[in-house]
Parts: structure tokens; sequence; C-alpha cells
């Protein structure tokens, strides 16, 4: 396995960027906290994750400190597995990084040592024991000062959690609890981690780390909004007037990826430029950006990263309609995520997120529905999880759905990297798992069908039986 790149280069922001989150998560980090920041996609999360990483951001939040307390990325994106082997060696990769780059608080650290153990995880194969005892000493050694600290920051946490072993968590718990208030978590999710995986006693022993310090990462105020749109202003040599920021925060509620995608796509058709410009009402602008691609794939993004009793809460609220007393579960979810606000009567973030919703077909009442975000099929109100691979296949499926989709397709979707798998049968069996997973009667298939020489189709709203 070859070692991964470990931390780039912080990119420093504003002293005032993100203050309040930025003063909370560090102030975990002080006293060996683990935390859980849930942001939805676009909101920002990776610039926060590059500001808690900057040195300067430490040394103002952190004080003295700053020097003995080390902060390292494991970015789970580059993860080819969710194995212990995978995630340790990213948390070692990143170890050594920081080591070759002359971090103050790795002064002395032995960084030949460091690699050596790396080294024995790496050599380990699949003996758990042997990669635990390597990383278990390899964090000892970074934290053999009396004074030294570590925090681990875990990008992109969501598909992890959702499908590695419990096995897994139970040991992150351990090497957690072998150096207690000197080694500590922050996770970064897209959703709370209720939504990304059915409860077990492993995954419950992770959360408890965090209960009490979850952060919803919402939408930034005018002041965050103004220094986005006056760095990628800069970049194309502009200045941001006062009226286009107004606007488009307006518009948008200060989301990060929806300012950004408004922003450029007004400054590029002068219609829209005019009419940023214009007194225009705001549901009219938002009208003309959704007609943008680039606006409406943020939106999206938005939309589709939702569970979908959040998806029917914010339609309801989007058609200003009050949702049932009933259906009020998902609102702690979507204050925590910023996308219901609360100055006045409940509405949905942004103008423009709210006419992308009131576009969108209200499925939650059918039989036979998909939960992307929790990669469930849900089955006349019963959820049934799927594995990963199940989920790209009935996902592909799914947005296809009442077509043919021919076997290549699928395949592609189900093993993007894989060359060798024997197509027709490794297809039939996953199919036959679908199908045994949500069919009544899986031999008689009513949802996924069979077309003959074709390919398959998935039927969502099949006629009844008699």
């Amino acid at each position: 396995m070859t070692e991964l790149t470990p931390n780039p280069q912080p990119h420093s922001q504003a002293r005032a960027f993100r203050r309040q989150e930025t003063r909370r998560l560090l102030g975990w980090v002080r006293h060996g906290e683990s935390a859980l920041v849930v942001g939805v996609s676009g909101v920002g999360k990776s610039n926060l994750f590059l500001h808690l990483l900057d040195p300067a951001t430490q040394a103002a939040e952190l004080g003295e400190q700053a020097a003995d307390t080390v902060i390292a990325r494991v970015n789970l994106h580059f993860a080819p597995d969710f194995s212990d082997r995978t995630l340790y060696s990213l948390i070692l990769g990143a170890l050594e990084g920081l080591a070759d780059e002359a971090h103050p608080a790795l002064a002395g650290v032995d960084r030949a040592r460091l690699a050596e153990l790396h080294d024995r995880l790496l050599d380990a194969g699949d003996d758990t024991l042997r990669i635990q005892r390597a990383a278990r000493q390899a964090i000892g050694l970074v934290l053999a000062g009396p004074q030294r600290r570590l925090a681990l920051l875990f990008d992109q946490f969501d598909e992890l959690y959702r499908d590695a072993s419990p096995r897994l968590f139970v040991n992150l718990r351990g090497l957690r609890e072998a150096f207690k208030y000197r080694l500590a978590f922050v996770f970064f999710t897209r959703d709370v981690l209720d939504n990304l995986a059915a409860p077990d006693p492993a995954r419950d022993e992770l959360q408890e780390l965090v209960a009490n310090q979850t952060l919803g990462l919402v939408a930034g105020d005018r002041a965050d909004a103004e220094g986005l749109l006056a760095r990628i202003a800069a970049r194309r040599g502009q200045s941001p007037m006062d009226l286009v920021v107004d606007r488009l925060f307006a518009v948008t509620g200060g989301h990060a990826g929806l300012l950004r995608a408004a922003y450029l796509s007004s400054e590029g058709e002068d219609g829209l430029r005019a009419l940023v410009r214009s007194e225009a009402a705001v549901d009219e602008l938002a009208q003309a950006l959704l007609a943008v691609p680039a606006v409406e794939r943020e939106c999206r993004q938005i939309w589709r990263g939702l569970p979908l009793d959040e998806q029917s809460y914010l339609a309801a609220l989007a058609e200003d309609g009050a949702p049932e007393p009933s259906s009020n579960a998902p609102l702690a979810n979507l204050r925590l995520k910023g996308l219901v606000v609360e100055n006045g009567p409940p509405h949905v973030l942004a103008p423009i997120l709210a006419g992308y919703i009131s576009r969108q077909p209200a499925v939650w009442g059918d039989e036979l529905i998909y939960d992307e975000a929790r990669r469930a099929v849900v089955v006349k109100g019963h959820s049934i999880p799927l594995t990963a691979l199940q989920g790209r296949l009935f996902g592909l499926l799914w947005q296809q759905r009442g077509q043919i989709v021919e076997h290549e397709a699928l395949f592609v979707a189900g093993w993007p990297d894989d060359k060798d798998v024997y197509r027709d049968q490794s297809l039939k069996t996953e199919i036959s798992r679908l199908r045994g997973k949500i069919e009544p009667e899986p031999k008689n298939p009513r949802y996924i069908t069979t077309v003959l020489g074709g390919g398959y189709r998935l039927i969502a709203s099949p006629p009844p039986t008699s």
C-alpha cells in the first residue's frame, strides 16, 4: 500500500473568518474533547478545515498552548477502503508530513522511528493487533512530551461511518481512551451520525464522544459573504459593489456555494448582471438564477444530501405550508444544518433554495422511494439499508426509473474501477441480492424487472397485485 499525501499547505483566511465556530472547535481541542462538525454541501466545511490547520489561527486561539498542539488532517478522500490499516496509515502519514514540515510541537520526535512504525503498520497485512500496536506506538511517540496534545481532523467522514466495520470504531474509541484528554478527534460530515448508519454498540460509543460537542456549520453572515465575494472578485481583477453583496446575500442566505455560483453567473451574463443591480424582487432574481446550470447544481447537491423526512419538511415550508405536528422530528436537524431559519416564522434559508425545492416532485408518499442520503430504499414506509455497491446500482436505476438501464451502464456504476470482475455473473448476483431485500416476492419481482436482451427497469409505482 502506498503512502498518501498528508496535510496540504493551509490557505490563510481573515482573522474574523468563522470566528465563533473556530473558537468553539479549538476550545474543545484545548481541553482534549472530540467533536462533530455537520455542514451541508457547499456551506464551507473545506475552508473552515483549512482555517483550523493554519498556524496563525492556532496561535491566535490557543495562545501558548499552540506550541504543544499538533493538529493533523486525515483526508478520507484518499482512502481506497475503510480498513484499520488504511485509516491508521492515513493518520501516520499526516503526522510524518507535519514532522517533515518541522512542526514546532514535533521538534523532539524521532522522525526515523515514526517512519519505521508506519512501515511496520503497512507490512502487517490483515493482522489487526499488529496494526493497532504500531499505530498506538506511533501516536505515543508524538505525545511523548508532557504537555503535548494531538487533534486529528477527519475530512469526509460520512462514508467511513456508514461502511466501516464496527470494530474500527471500537478501536478508535480505545485509542482515544489510551491518551485521554491529550488525543481528540474532530469529524466533518454532511449529516448527523444517526442519519448515516443504523445504530450499533460500536457506533454508539463513538457518538458518545461527540454528543455534547456537535457544531452545525450554518451559512455565513454578511461579513463572511463580503469577504468571500471580495476574494473571488480579486482573482478576476474586480471589486464587488455593496449593492451586489446585499442582493446576493439576500437571495442565497449567505450559503458559500450558492454565493459563489450566483456571483460568477451574474458577472458572466449581462442580463443577470443588470438584474442583480436592479430593484427587482428577490424572488424574481432567484428564479432567474435558477435557470443557470451552476446555480441549479449547487441547489441539487444540497437537496440530494438530505434524507426524505427533511426534504418533505422543507418542501412544506417552501410552499408556505405548515408541516404537520407529527413531522417536526426533522426540524432539529434542519436547524443544526442552518437550512431552516427562524428570524420570524420558520422558513427555508434562501429564496433561491426555496425556489428549487418548490420545483421538485413530491415522492415521499409513493410506495417505493430511494432515500439517497441514508442510502436506503423505503418500501411502503419500511426503510431498508443498502450496501455501498447496492446503493450505486439502485441509485442509477432510481435516476432512470421507468427506463431500461443497460447492463454496461450498471456495471460501470457498480464497479467503476474494477475491470476484472466477471461482469454478467457479478451483476446478476447483486441484482438478486437487491431483489431479496426489497421485493415482496424476489422470484416474481414487482420493482426491479428484467428486460430480455436489454437490461433492467425500475418500476417505482407498480400496479397493485390482485
